[in-house]
């Protein structure tokens, strides 16, 4: 309850904060944003199921998924990190990303499908923001889950729309021009404690193309290597 009644007052600070600072426009946001998902951390309903979860509980008992991660841009192309992740060049361009996913379908045989939408924050040439969504394909039935919790997850199609299209991008594209809305394509890994399936470790390659030359007739896009963490309720 004292959570709930703070965040209207803390976020209130925040627009204080910016009048009085004079900050504004797409960083401001996304510091709110970070703020939001704080706050929904704690009030979720599994902070106050802590220590009551069933002893089989794994990520299937929690049906959705808030996540932030940041990533750093591979200088490597997408098929390059796949097949050497131990050997990624990194690049100065960041982004920071906060996403909501949900558990839509259960397959089976360790499979399920999930919907996620998410905001990433491009933190390189002035600063831009990214809007996406994602169909994730999860598979989670690994030998060891017993051990350690694994999930491996495969966004094949998603919107992805950018404010700003990057130099770089540009640059790969065939026009000099590039597009804002590309695909997604997303490979993704999570580790858990098995005593503790609401919080996970993650990994992802933040990766948006043209679907081999069907968008503008662009390959290549971006490809950013991220860390994040995970709370599922």
């Amino acid at each position: 309850m004292i959570l709930v009644n703070a965040a209207p007052v803390f976020l209130r600070t925040l627009s204080d904060e910016r009048e009085e600072m004079g900050v504004s426009g797409e960083g401001y946001m996304m510091k709110n944003l970070l703020c939001c998902f704080i706050l929904m951390v704690f009030m979720t309903p599994v902070a106050a199921q802590e220590g009551r979860l069933p002893s089989d509980a794994t990520h299937h008992t929690f049906k959705n998924t808030l996540s932030i991660y940041y990533g750093r841009r591979a200088q490597q192309w997408f098929s390059q990190i796949i097949k050497n992740p131990f050997a990624v060049d990194f690049l100065d361009d960041e982004i920071l990303t906060v996403a909501y996913a949900r558990e839509v379908l259960v397959l089976g045989s360790g499979f399920s499908v999930e919907l996620e939408g998410y905001m990433s924050r491009h933190m390189y040439e002035g600063g831009f923001v990214e809007l996406g969504g994602n169909l994730f394909f999860r598979f989670d039935r690994f030998p060891w889950n017993k051990y350690l919790h694994t999930t491996f997850g495969l966004s094949v199609l998603g919107p992805s729309y950018v404010t700003q299209v990057s130099e770089r991008e540009r640059r790969n594209a065939p026009d000099g021009v590039g597009s804002k809305f590309l695909n997604n394509f997303m490979p993704e890994l999570t580790f858990s404690l098995p005593s503790h399936p609401e919080w996970a470790l993650m990994l992802r390659i933040h990766h948006r193309s043209g679907v081999f030359h069907l968008i503008k007739n662009i390959t290549v896009g971006s490809n950013f290597v991220a860390i994040g963490l995970k709370r599922r309720f």
